[in-house]
């Protein structure tokens, strides 16, 4: 096995030490919500381009052009995208490692 990075081992040494990940690890119910908005959210991102899949195939929604149902279903599927996509950005990346990043980066 080779060896870990020093700078990485810094860098989430410093990420556990943040507010918002001493936050997560100490508080029960927060990673659980933050995860629950998560799955919903790209739950909604699937549903949404299903409803337009649905229509292109004559299935469903045919009283209403594709057109029209895609201007009324894609800021939707935006909206949940940003939110589902956020957890993976640098941004919120101190959230999401919860209390143990040194320990789960070396696995």
């Amino acid at each position: 096995m080779g060896t870990f990075p020093v700078e990485l081992d810094r860098a989430l040494a410093w990420l556990q030490t943040t507010t918002v990940a001493t936050a997560i690890s100490e508080n029960e119910i927060l990673f659980p919500w933050i995860e629950s908005v998560h799955v919903l959210a790209i739950v909604l991102v699937v549903g949404t381009i299903s409803i337009v899949d649905l229509r292109l195939l004559g299935v469903a929604s045919l009283d209403r052009t594709v057109r029209r149902l895609m201007t009324d279903v894609l800021p939707y599927t935006w909206g949940a995208f940003a939110v589902a996509a956020e957890p993976q950005t640098p941004t919120w990346a101190c959230a999401m490692p919860m209390p143990l990043p040194i320990r789960w980066a070396h696995n």
